[in-house]
């Protein structure tokens, strides 16, 4: 039932309620009337029988007019009732509305609340990603710092596998040059060791230096200021050193040196006989 019905109905009750009113004030009034004719009229019956019809007309008024006054009392309580109840269901309609709003509000707030939960996961996820690879490239650069550090070296295992590829080519002559460097004159001495004992022959070689790197007992080195390692030889004798030229700079590069193999056109001053081995400083 919609709200314009209700105040109908409402309405109704009201116009009723007030036509019972006036119809129980008519009843009241009649009485009175009738209670009068009696008094005046009525002179054929007995007093006994004009008092009790008295009596009776006048319970029959006081039931009437109480009927009317506590009526009208009851009905207006009852409309007092309605408003009240009314009043108590507006309120309770206002509160329910309230609520469904305030849990509406709570529903989006969560929601809210959920998004940006997702986006605090899926930031934490990216920082742990950029966390993790900024470890990755920390412990690569430190890896490449400790390359960068540590000295080129010959295992003895290794020296030995040199040793082997050299035995292939034997009594080879190959030369010498060196950088002036700590590290650079250990390594090449690893070298030198491990082609003899493979039974290639060590030459000197002087093309005029006037810095040259003296050592007691062995062969006197021409100074370089190269970086890196070069096995090489000049192209006039490609089939003569050419292999063993690129065997033994396979083998080195195996060994986890970067070496570089070269043939071909050597300057006038070198000595084509020979493989030339020149051990530069480290590259950083």
């Amino acid at each position: 039932m919609d709200d314009s019905a209700i105040v109908v109905l409402r309405e109704t009750f009201r116009s009723a309620n007030s036509y019972a009113e006036w119809a129980t004030l008519a009843v009241v009034v009649g009485l009175i009337i009738e209670f009068g004719v009696l008094l005046i009229f009525a002179k054929e019956i007995s007093r006994t029988e004009k008092w009790l019809l008295i009596f009776a007309n006048i319970l029959v008024a006081g039931g009437v007019g109480g009927e009317y006054v506590f009526g009208g009392r009851a009905s207006t309580a009852a409309i007092q009732l309605q408003q009240a109840s009314d009043e108590k269901i507006a309120a309770f309609s206002n509160d329910a509305a309230e609520a469904k709003r305030d849990a509406a509000n709570a529903i989006e707030r969560a929601a809210t609340l959920e998004k940006d939960a997702a986006i605090a996961r899926a930031s934490v996820a990216d920082a742990t990603a950029r966390a993790a690879e900024a470890s990755r490239k920390a412990a690569e650069a430190e890896l490449a710092l400790q390359k960068i550090k540590s000295p080129r070296m010959l295992t003895p295992a290794q020296q030995d596998q040199i040793s082997e590829i050299a035995k292939q080519f034997p009594k080879t002559p190959f030369i010498l040059t060196i950088f002036d460097d700590p590290e650079a004159v250990t390594f090449m001495g690893q070298i030198e060791d491990s082609l003899t004992a493979g039974g290639w022959l060590e030459k000197q070689w002087n093309a005029g230096a006037s810095i040259v790197f003296l050592r007691d007992g062995k062969t006197t080195l021409n100074l370089n200021s190269m970086e890196g390692l070069y096995v090489q030889a000049d192209v006039s004798r490609s089939i003569d050193f050419g292999p063993a030229v690129i065997a033994v700079a396979n083998q080195l590069k195996a060994a986890g040196i970067a070496a570089l193999s070269q043939i071909g056109p050597m300057p006038s001053n070198m000595d084509k006989n020979a493989v030339f081995i020149q051990v530069g400083k480290k590259p950083l």
